[in-house]
């Protein structure tokens, strides 16, 4: 390959590298909750945002989900799934047989989901 060709090649590569960075940063950062099943110290006053049975007689099934007053939203049911919104600082406690407590720093808000399987998440991302 010639010298000028060569030159021509290596800038395209640079340009389009620099434009995915530039693409790439735009995007906000996801990362798990901080999970545990201690609870905080000192303990939060809990306020019941979500609570829901499956009803089943045999082997009843239900979640309760609480944080600090005005820090959470859910909807949903366990039927077709539950999606919560929480803004930092917060600590969601999520009940299904055994307390686990998600944390949710300042300046990031986290997505809490639990799906009709079962399955639950939670991912920050930034404010």
């Amino acid at each position: 390959m010639s010298k000028p060709i060569l030159s021509g090649v290596v800038a395209m590569i640079a340009l389009v590298g620099a434009g995915a960075w530039v693409l790439d940063a735009g995007a906000a950062p996801k990362a798990d909750c901080e999970q545990g099943y201690e609870p905080p110290r000192p303990d939060p006053k809990w306020t019941e945002v979500f609570s829901d049975s499956d009803n089943d007689p045999d082997v009843p099934t239900g979640v309760l989900i609480e944080a600090p007053a005005g820090t959470t939203t859910c909807k949903g049911s366990m039927a077709k799934g539950v999606s919560c919104e929480a803004r930092g600082p917060a600590t969601l406690r999520v009940t299904i047989q055994d307390h686990v407590f998600f944390k949710v720093p300042a300046n990031r808000t986290a997505s809490l989901t639990l799906s009709k399987q079962g399955e639950l998440t939670c991912t920050l991302k930034a404010t």
